[in-house]
């Protein structure tokens, strides 16, 4: 079986965090025997000896053999729609002109789905993944719209990475609704698991972190959708009632948050970091949090449960699948009081949590083996 997989987002040298989970598909494609999977990562146009350049020129982290660039004309904030579908469909018909696949599988709505009709009419059959935050920033672009209608009219299959994303989109177009499911992303349990004592102590000697308090983590970047805004406030709130709490930010830099950051000296901020150096904050971690407004699926949340985290998340994402009395506390609103209550009651209660099942559950439902079942019965189905 031939497969193109097709992103805009994939590991690079400068970002090696960006579409992490896309380069974990390929990997895990490429290790089946009868699979031979390569990479298609479409890019835009840039002026020369600018900082975009210089990041499309960044080496893709994959093998050159499966990898290649394809080149499109982009437009900021995403005006002229059309003339972006146009260009990026005239550059995907150049390289699949001669070239034969089984399945191509299209990640991301916008742009990369935008190729869809072109693919198909080219006789290909195409699988898209919806991720959440490429449907919900442009559910209500009338521009964009239209063209997602005709890429749900010509694509073969769609999965969505999670039970409220596939109800909201399936809501707007029931087109989909006989050709699509969810498939949740996969989780590596061999490179995330739980930490020794040792491993622990280390983790926090490293990152300089007070060994005496409980460390409470939250991965997410500064877009208003991943509420780090609610989860300060929230922070604020129960500030002068848990003295060894602290809670730590990877990833967001807004400096409207960051001017509030330190009121209480309990929250700290650090700047992106790769996948490999972010396992050290899983262990050196006592909880994750999760207060994300609108998720697609969160899986820094599962990359965490899967070290043995409990959990506090808003009721948004696969949090609502995943969270129970066992795992977390799920919140009962969006909110930075429901955070706070969500918060102080884990706690209180952290020590009766058990990391091994938490752990367990985790893998039961995200792991890398399931998820390469389930993606290999649609391909075959979609081939016979």
């Amino acid at each position: 079986m031939r497969v193109s997989i097709v992103s805009h987002l994939f590991p690079t040298q400068h970002y090696p965090f960006l579409g992490k989970f896309i380069k974990d598909q390929l990997i895990l494609l490429n290790d089946v025997n009868e699979i031979t999977a390569d990479l298609i990562v479409p890019t835009p146009y840039s002026l020369p000896f600018t900082q975009k350049k210089s990041n499309n020129k960044s080496p893709l982290l994959a093998e050159d053999n499966l990898s290649n660039r394809l080149f499109y004309l982009s437009m900021p904030k995403k005006k002229f729609p059309k003339i972006i579908s146009r260009s990026l469909a005239n550059s995907i018909q150049q390289y699949f002109r001669n070239k034969v696949y089984d399945i191509i599988h299209i990640h991301w709505l916008y742009p990369d789905a935008l190729c869809i009709p072109k693919l198909h009419e080219m006789g290909n059959r195409c699988v898209l993944t919806i991720h959440g935050s490429d449907w919900y920033k442009n559910a209500e672009n009338s521009y964009l719209l239209p063209l997602f209608k005709q890429v749900f009219l010509k694509a073969d299959y769609v999965f969505f990475v999670g039970d409220q994303l596939q109800d909201d989109i399936t809501a707007r177009f029931p087109i989909l609704n006989d050709k699509s499911s969810v498939i949740y992303n996969s989780v590596d349990g061999e490179k995330y698991s739980i930490p020794t004592s040792i491993e622990k102590d280390q983790s926090l000697k490293e990152l300089g972190w007070d060994i005496r308090k409980k460390h409470f983590l939250c991965v997410a970047s500064s877009q208003k959708e991943k509420g780090v805004d609610l989860l300060v406030q929230a922070v604020g709130k129960i500030s002068d009632e848990f003295s060894d709490f602290q809670l730590h930010v990877v990833g967001s830099n807004n400096p409207k948050i960051l001017k509030t950051e330190n009121s209480s000296g309990k929250i700290h901020f650090h700047p992106t970091v790769s996948p490999d150096e972010l396992i050290k904050y899983y262990h050196a971690s006592d909880a994750y949090i999760l207060p994300s407004r609108k998720e697609g699926f969160g899986l820094a949340m599962i990359e965490a449960a899967t070290t043995g985290l409990p959990l506090v998340a808003n009721p948004t994402g696969i949090a609502t699948a995943f969270i129970d009395e066992n795992i977390g506390i799920l919140g009962d609103e969006i909110s930075s009081d429901s955070i706070a209550r969500s918060i102080s009651k884990l706690i209180q209660n952290l020590d009766n949590y058990s990391r091994r099942s938490i752990r367990g559950k985790a893998l039961a439902l995200f792991g890398k083996e399931i998820y390469r079942d389930r993606l290999l019965k649609q391909y075959q189905i979609l081939i016979d």
